[in-house]
Order: structure tokens, then C-alpha cells, then sequence
């Protein structure tokens, strides 16, 4: 990344082979538009998220881990980067603006974003307290453990 927060004028700066296919859409939609006079635009959308996102994406990796403590049927949830932002936003409202995307008069292309960032840890914090469990964070870095103080108003064991 280059700048931090993005705008509408970073450039692009594609850092895996998937960013590369992804530019490489975005090149050939404007390729298209342009050179054959098609209707197409762009949109590059920011993290979405939705019940149906998989398992193996961080915020459905905290979820459903926060949920099966609340429930007692787990104790930990590993992590990496707590700080690491997103600008995380609800894929119906992401819908809805690709839909509204393409009934401009005119082809363009479109940020879709919230605007707004969240670290990894106020995602765990909100997620939690949702479900009644107050977390103290303990440590720095790697060593970094979020600690559960209590669930829905009682005392966690050891907490």
C-alpha cells in the first residue's frame, strides 16, 4: 500500500497474484468501454462482509469464535495482526451500489467503501460485547492475550 488512507487517486499497487487478476479486470472493462463504446464500469469495493462469508476470512473467524465462547464450547481464539484496519462495510449496501453504479447515464468507475476504519481488535471488542463478554487485553506484540473478564455479567473462570 502506498498511502494510507487510500483515495480515489492511489495508485494501484497490486501485491499478490490475485490483485494482479483483479487489476487486470479493471483494465479490461475500461479497455472495453472505451475502445468499443460498451456500457461498463468498475467497481472497486472495499471489505464486505455478510453471514454467508467463509470461515476462513478474520471476521467470520472471530465471530464464530466468539459466539462458541459465549457458549462455553471454546476457550481461545488465535489471531495475528490486532491492529491491522479495515474499512469493513454490509454486502447488501455493496449491492446495492453496484446496482446503482450501473444506472448512471454515463459509464464511470466507483470507490465502494464505508469511509471508516476498524482495527482487528474493536471488531473482537464489538463482536464480544454483542454476546456479554467483557475482554482485557494483556501483553504487547505476539505476546499480546485478549482475557476474558466475564460473560453476560458472571465471572470467567481465571479471568
Amino acid at each position: 500500500m502506498q498511502e494510507i488512507p487510500q483515495k480515489e487517486t492511489t495508485p494501484f499497487y497490486p501485491r499478490s497474484p490475485y490483485a494482479v487478476a483483479k487489476l487486470y479486470a479493471y483494465w479490461i472493462t475500461v479497455n472495453y468501454r472505451e475502445s468499443y463504446g460498451m456500457y461498463a464500469c468498475n467497481g472497486i469495493l472495499f471489505n464486505h462482509e455478510s453471514p454467508r462469508r467463509g470461515e476462513t476470512f478474520v471476521t467470520r473467524k472471530i465471530t464464530r469464535a466468539i459466539a462458541n465462547i459465549a457458549q462455553g464450547l471454546e476457550s481461545c481464539l488465535y489471531l495475528g495482526n490486532m491492529d491491522s484496519l479495515r474499512d469493513w462495510g454490509h454486502a447488501k449496501d455493496y449491492v446495492k451500489m453496484q446496482w446503482m453504479m450501473l444506472q448512471q447515464e454515463q459509464p464511470e468507475d466507483f470507490v465502494i467503501a464505508t469511509g471508516v476504519q476498524y482495527s482487528v481488535r474493536q471488531f473482537v471488542e464489538m463482536a464480544a460485547a454483542q454476546l456479554g463478554i467483557k475482554l482485557r487485553f494483556e501483553g504487547t506484540g505476539v505476546e499480546e492475550k485478549g482475557i476474558v473478564v466475564s460473560v453476560t455479567g458472571h465471572d470467567a473462570p481465571g479471568g
